[in-house]
């Protein structure tokens, strides 16, 4: 369910101050987390839109993306001290904190590329190895060798 986060700012920040203090009922709680969900997606979807990172739309918005960066909101929630008196900047610095992390996300995905990858690898004929008593091996499995005996 996407909610509004600018409209829903400063019921928002009561729940962010009620969060840090664990006093939220279920009812708050999960206004919370629908506010908190949506300022995440937003963050992702206004980020995609950007030429530089129109590539990374479908990653953005994956659900395990959103998830890691609604947990990410709340361990800054957490550990920071955030302006709960002005409610509008308050949902800007959550927008920027996704934004920033997704544009982390993004470059660690720049620095994979230059990676090579090795797919089908054939144990059998992997590189030379050798066992806890120096012995040399071609088979990573030689502990199934000697249990066979």
């Amino acid at each position: 369910m996407m909610i509004n986060a600018y409209e829903e700012a400063p019921a928002f920040c009561q729940a962010v101050d009620m969060w840090k203090r664990h006093a939220l009922d279920p009812k708050t709680e999960r206004l919370f987390s629908d506010v908190l969900s949506s300022i995440c997606w937003m963050g992702a979807c206004l980020l995609s839109k950007k030429k530089e990172f129109a590539g990374y739309k479908i990653l953005f918005l994956s659900a395990d993306t959103q998830a890691a960066l609604v947990l990410h909101a709340l361990e800054k929630t957490r550990a920071m001290i955030i302006d709960t008196a002005h409610p509008k900047r308050a949902v800007n610095y959550y927008v920027n904190m996704a934004q920033n992390y997704l544009r982390d996300l993004a470059d660690k995905c720049r620095r994979r590329k230059d990676f090579q990858r090795i797919e089908k690898v054939d144990p059998n004929v992997a590189s030379v190895c050798s066992d806890i008593f120096g012995e040399r091996r071609k088979n990573h499995n030689w502990h199934v060798e000697l249990l066979d005996k």
